[in-house]
């Protein structure tokens, strides 16, 4: 058998600072590098025994009824198993400005990875539901600049750093028959995750909700549930047959941004000092599996309140959006659905820091610095999403389903009174 425990991954990078150049001459730039590089990667991150049928407790019963402790294998095996490869190719320019005053970074990455390890979903007749496998290939490419400055206006310094990242994720193989692969969460009511040539990975796959059915809509033959009526969701028929079914199902979200960007700055006046950093995400999905409960309108849970402006009746119907109660399959309020997906964009305050150093007047003979502050991590986060947080996944390990929100616990609000003492 081919030993697969190993692996070889070379590097190679070159740069060339063309602001050493006898022929470089500028007045404002200072420094100027141009950059390549390629390189390879692996991910060992295979479980203990990954590759290993494992065995876990397993109650059956005997011809005459009786319960007995037993063992059964809990895992399928793969004596295949090997690492995931990525190679990257990163194109790159560094620009000084103004004696370096200001300094810009500039990437364009392409970067593959072959044999990926994924849980793979397998018929339940082998006596599993997954199997850890080397399959296809996916690429991240993008764009990723960065600016860092620091100068003083009087007796003010400001240093500051600016960060932006652009990222598409496409799958282009999966397997000899490039099959999709639909995964489903424990607990998720069959909620789809698809990852699909061509797509994203693990992409939001339900059926897609026009809005809510009107009697005109009965009346004009709208492809509906068997059964349905004015009220009920309108779900949108995707492959055209005339009937809704699961072959509807169709991209609904993803939970890979458009992009990312951030700032963290300090600003020093004198004794006091300031700092924030600042992040936002944009154009990223998250399947806010709460929302089965949430909008049943059946009494099982708390609801939100935009049901309070669902359809009751062709002269009353709502916002055109929340369907009347009726989580049977007709109503669908309990089936996967994209009204399971809220927007997820953000912009959050990380962290807010206000200081005050004592003069040095008030230092003593073995007291060499002292510094008061206050501090607040998370403080603010602006955002449409109605939930505590979108920046969640309930299966944080697996990339095939990430980006649910299960009701997750919230992220923490802090606030902290603090004294830096630095003696002689």
């Amino acid at each position: 058998m081919k030993i697969t425990n190993g692996g070889t991954f070379p590097s190679i990078s070159a740069g060339w600072r063309v602001s050493n150049e006898g022929f470089f001459q500028s007045n404002f730039v200072s420094d100027l590098k141009l950059r390549a590089s390629f390189g390879e990667t692996g991910n060992f991150q295979i479980p203990n025994f990954g590759s290993q049928s494992l065995l876990s407790q397993n109650n059956y019963v005997d011809g005459d009824g009786n319960q007995i402790n037993g063992y059964a294998q809990s895992t399928a095996p793969n004596a295949n198993l090997k690492w995931e490869r990525t190679s990257t190719i990163d194109i790159g320019a560094d620009l000084g400005l103004f004696n370096n005053t200001i300094y810009l970074n500039l990437d364009y990455y392409d970067s593959r990875t072959k044999d990926l390890l994924l849980n793979v979903p397998v018929p339940s007749i082998s006596g599993f539901t997954t199997q850890l496998t080397n399959i296809g290939e996916v690429k991240n490419a993008g764009f990723e600049a960065g600016l860092s400055t620091n100068f003083d206006i009087g007796e003010l310094n400001v240093k500051a750093n600016v960060n932006f990242s652009a990222n598409k994720n496409e799958i282009l193989a999966l397997g000899p028959d490039n099959n999709d692969i639909i995964a489903t969460i424990p607990g998720g009511a069959g909620f789809g995750f698809l990852t699909r040539v061509g797509e994203e990975l693990g992409s939001f796959y339900a059926l897609r909700v026009n809005g809510v059915l009107s009697q005109q809509d009965i009346d004009n033959g709208v492809p509906t549930f068997p059964g349905s009526r004015a009220g009920d969701l309108d779900i949108q028929d995707i492959n055209g047959d005339g009937a809704i079914t699961d072959d509807d199902r169709t991209i609904v979200g993803s939970v890979f941004p458009d992009y990312t960007a951030g700032i963290s700055a300090t600003l020093k006046y004198r004794n006091i000092d300031f700092g924030f950093n600042l992040q936002t995400v944009q154009g990223f999905q998250t399947n806010a599996l709460i929302n089965r409960y949430n909008y049943n309108i059946e009494g099982n849970f708390n609801n939100i309140s935009r049901v309070l402006d669902r359809y009751q009746s062709d002269s009353d119907p709502g916002n055109g959006i929340e369907g009347r109660a009726n989580r049977s399959t007709t109503g669908a309020l309990g089936r996967p659905t994209s009204r399971w997906v809220e927007e997820g964009s953000f912009t959050r305050i990380r962290n807010l820091t206000l200081g005050y150093t004592l003069p040095e007047s008030l230092e003593s003979s073995f007291l060499e610095r002292a510094r008061i502050y206050v501090s607040a991590q998370n403080p603010f986060t602006f955002t449409d999403y109605p939930y505590y947080n979108p920046e969640v996944s309930s299966t944080p390990d697996s990339a095939l389903t990430g980006g649910q929100d299960y009701g997750n616990y919230p992220l923490a609000r802090t606030i902290i009174l603090g004294l830096n003492l630095n003696f002689k």
